[in-house]
């Protein structure tokens, strides 16, 4: 008899995996014990196990010669693959199970005994990372209730701070596409605070390592919210990340100035099995946000860039232009200590260069972060 299982976690992992977890079509979890690794392919003992097993396993509270033993009787499988990313196909075994075969005798997923933060044991229950928000409102900390839209807005202007860190750590390790964030929310809500659990999907991670970019993100976030107090602390997010990430830290910061509320952000990875975390206290959030708006056109970053495409306008009050480039319509302004003659003689329709310094500042929403143009020099192409 011939079943087909996925591969879903690897429990133990040494030089290859030495034991897994997989699952059929109904959920039911297999746990695999290695017993012929070789260079090319991974052959397994597999038993199907209640589905408690798995937690219990991450945990320390049983051994794995014990699970074996426990729920071979009821039929155990040999599989071999040499690809967990495809089906598993497993063989059901009629004889008893070779002695070579079996588990050494305690052997543990965790070891024994093991002390878990609650958050901690949601991340190995849930086997994946697993991030909690604490809201709590300044203004009747005992009877008041945060509206539902302030829980949703500070909850997912986190979460693009989190993919925002994750795109900065993938431009810079030059990840593909593939190694971007994918954030799920699950929300329970409690009175007068909100604990948002925020769950890693494990699609697409890798198959024997911990989801390391969301791992570096989170701790990006973290050293943000603790220590991201004063103005000169967003100039450094702007220069060390991006003007993206800044500005986005500055609309979360505004979330949690709009509900009077003060921040608490814990995560725990099942594999690590340690609850980190950062917080931002309310008078942080008002005291830097008062200093952003009194500096609303301060430089963050500056950089020569050169812009092509074809001449659409142009406003000779203001000194205004516009080209129609590949990438879309980009719109800025006449350095008039550098071309003080402005653009006469350019015509409409057709296509130039434009050599100029793309400028970014501060701004309060999301429509505000597109950088601006200053036109110094230009040629026809």
């Amino acid at each position: 008899m011939y079943k087909s299982v996925t591969y879903r976690s690897t429990l133990i992992f040494y030089d290859s995996p030495e034991v897994i977890q997989t699952e059929d079509h109904f959920g039911d979890p297999y746990i695999g014990c290695v017993v012929e690794p070789d260079k090319t392919a991974f052959r397994f003992l597999v038993v199907r196990v209640h589905k408690d097993i798995p937690t219990k396993l991450r945990c320390g509270e049983i051994d794995l010669l014990t699970m074996v033993e426990n729920y071979s009787p009821y039929g155990w499988y040999l599989c071999e693959t040499n690809d967990l990313h495809k089906p598993i196909t497993l063989e059901e075994q009629d004889d008893d199970i070779p002695e070579d075969f079996l588990p050494n005798p305690d052997v543990y997923v965790r070891k024994p005994g093991t002390k878990f933060d609650q958050l901690v044991k949601e991340a190995v229950d849930r086997n994946r990372v697993v991030i909690r928000l604490k809201i709590e409102s300044e203004l009747h900390p005992f009877t008041h209730q945060l509206k539902w839209r302030d829980y949703e807005d500070i909850s997912s202007r986190l979460r693009r701070l989190i993919i925002s860190a994750g795109k900065h750590i993938t431009g810079t390790l030059g990840n593909n596409e593939k190694s971007q964030l994918d954030l799920d929310i699950l929300v329970p809500a409690q009175e007068g605070s909100v604990e948002i659990l925020v769950a890693a999907s494990n699609e697409n991670q890798d198959l024997f390592e911990p989801n390391r970019l969301l791992l570096d993100a989170l701790t990006q976030v973290d050293s943000t919210l603790d220590h991201s107090h004063k103005i000169d602390d967003l100039r450094g997010l702007a220069q060390q990340y991006s003007v993206e990430y800044a500005n986005l830290y500055i609309d979360l910061l505004k979330a949690l100035v709009r509900s009077e509320s003060d921040l608490v952000c814990s995560w725990a990875d099942p594999k690590i099995k340690v609850k980190k975390g950062s917080n931002v206290h309310l008078h942080n959030a008002k005291k830097l946000i008062y200093d952003v708006k009194s500096h609303p056109n301060e430089i963050l970053n500056e950089a020569q860039c050169r812009v092509r495409g074809e001449f659409v306008q142009f406003k000779s009050s203001t000194g205004r232009w516009g080209l129609q480039t590949e990438n879309g319509l980009v719109v800025g302004k006449v350095d008039t200590a550098k071309l003080p003659g402005k653009l006469r003689g350019l015509e409409v329709g057709k296509k130039y260069s434009f050599d100029c310094v793309k400028r970014q500042t501060f701004k309060g929403s999301l429509a505000g972060h597109e950088p601006q143009y200053f036109l110094r020099e230009y040629d026809p192409v």
